[in-house]
């Protein structure tokens, strides 16, 4: 249920939805029925349905969540029927965490968990920005970060909701499903997994299907819960509730084995490589059954440590985040290959040579039809020169490189030359990566945004006269533009900075 970076989403669209009840669940045998008129609940998970998150806590506060997840024991009851069905309420209110709002989870963390199977929740779900409901599924030994996530939405996005899985071995890959009508009756939010895939089905119309990763085998528990995010806007009307008609789990049956996955993603096995030097990481792809010529898809390559991606985009692909821990791409399957062919990775020393001695590269696509996978490389590294870690600013400084230097330049604290007597941020003796190799220098950039683009400016001109080897360069986003710097480069060197010479680090 957390919420993540869209690695690789796209977008399904649902023409038509059936009744709630799904002819796969009509083939399968019921396990565990939500038997609402019988409800009962309590924090410690000793009745039908827990009303805390594992270990009892009562708000996820690493996603900046806005509600406490109260029940009768704290005062407040969140939960409420009309009939057979069970509403959630949120509402704005007092709690010992001192959170805005009240609001209720339920999960079978102590009374139900399975190994494969299909699962469902029948529900309406609230209307407004910052609504954030969600049925989703966690380990039942609460020993790992495997999480299944069947249906979350999100209020500001009203038309879509999001399918997700995440996966230590493998990474994070969703889709978001285009569907209408969610806030305006029930609909049946469903998953068939098995050991070799996982299908995700709305009103039992088939949207997204991905290959079962390999710690996805262990039993696991269902929750259901109404989150306020902290994007809620003054005119999201409270009391918001979301109104569940049934949550449902129905055993595995092998003669059913589900369809199979479309969209694969291939990785190469391990990776032995050096620190500070750009490597092209062999054989990683993508195969896609379901997709015709000319539609698009989305790839993501991302870094788990100070590692940057690069590719030469082949085709029409577009690729953004270049030199950076997360470069997206997309494009037909076919220009894809081509420019996965030229993923380069690498892992520059930082802050005094202190690099870790291990990476992890994940690869994550998503179809237009809903399908996708995500695989993940083992990276092993070798010690490298050991780099000296050199800060730029805030006042303007004249630098000479030594030899394997990083520069790191803030957003901020670049100096503006026009308030320093026209003198800007000075680097000489830059050695870049394409004619230096190993022994090159490196410029970190560090607290842009994720538009952010190096972009050089102008060549030096003293006394008129064009110096090639003196380049300006500034960060661009799409709001503003950084201070111009001066990168001389060393021995007359005229080639401009490439894409082993620097990278955007996250804020």
């Amino acid at each position: 249920m957390p919420r993540f970076l869209c690695i690789a989403c796209l977008a399904w669209s649902a023409s038509t939805h059936l009744a709630a009840a799904t002819s796969l669940a009509d083939q399968l045998t019921m396990t565990f029925d939500s038997q609402f008129p019988k409800f009962s609940a309590g924090p410690t998970g000793l009745v039908t349905w827990r009303t805390t998150l594992p270990h009892g806590l009562r708000t996820l506060s690493g996603n900046s969540e806005l509600q406490y997840y109260s029940d009768a024991s704290t005062g407040v009851d969140p939960f409420g029927f009309d009939g057979d069905i069970l509403a959630i309420t949120a509402a704005p209110g007092a709690n010992s965490a001192n959170l805005p709002y009240d609001s209720g989870i339920i999960t079978t963390l102590a009374s139900f968990s399975q190994l494969y199977g299909y699962f469902e929740m029948v529900a309406q779900l609230p209307t407004g920005a910052g609504m954030w409901p969600a049925f989703w599924m966690l380990p039942k030994a609460l020993n790992n970060t495997v999480e299944l996530d069947v249906m979350e939405q999100y209020g500001t996005m009203p038309g879509q909701y999001s399918v997700t899985l995440h996966s230590p071995a493998a990474g994070i890959v969703g889709a978001q499903i285009a569907a209408q009508g969610m806030t305006t009756g029930p609909h049946a939010y469903g998953v068939y997994w098995t050991p070799t895939t996982l299908s995700y089905y709305l009103d039992g119309v088939q949207v997204a299907v991905a290959p079962t990763p390999p710690d996805f085998n262990t039993p696991m528990f269902m929750l259901a819960n109404l989150a306020i995010a902290n994007d809620v806007l003054p005119s999201t009307v409270f009391p918001a509730s979301l109104l569940i008609t049934s949550i449902r789990a129905y055993a595995y049956n092998p003669a059913i084995p589900g369809p199979a996955a479309p969209l694969l993603v291939n990785v190469p096995g391990p990776q032995a490589l050096m620190e500070d030097s750009g490597s092209v990481i062999p054989s990683v792809g993508t195969q896609d059954t379901d997709m015709t010529g000319a539609t698009n898809m989305q790839v993501t390559v991302s870094t788990k440590s100070l590692g940057i991606m690069s590719v030469t985009p082949a085709g029409a692909v577009q690729a953004t985040g270049q030199n950076s821990w997360a470069v997206q791409l997309t494009g037909t399957a076919a220009d894809l290959q081509a420019t996965l062919a030229s993923l380069t990775y690498k892992n520059v020393p930082f802050s005094g040579g202190a690099a870790p001695a291990a990476d992890t590269i994940t690869v994550a696509a998503a179809d237009a039809d809903g399908n996708m996978d995500t695989a993940r490389i083992a990276v092993t590294l070798a010690p490298g020169p050991v780099m000296t870690d050199q800060p730029v600013g805030p006042a303007p400084e004249r630098i000479v490189a030594k030899e394997n230097e990083v520069f790191d330049l803030r957003a901020g604290a670049i100096a503006n030359p026009t308030l320093h007597n026209g003198q800007a941020e000075s680097i000489i003796d830059f050695r870049t990566a394409g004619t230096f190799g190993t022994s090159a220098d490196f410029l970190a950039l560090h607290g842009f945004d994720s538009t952010a683009r190096l972009v050089f400016d102008h060549y030096a001109a003293p006394g008129g006269v064009v110096n090639y080897s003196q380049q300006f360069y500034r960060v661009q986003t799409t709001t503003t533009s950084s201070p111009i710097f001066l990168l001389e480069m060393e021995s007359g060197g005229v080639g401009h900075l490439g894409a082993a010479d620097y990278a955007f680090y996250p804020q």
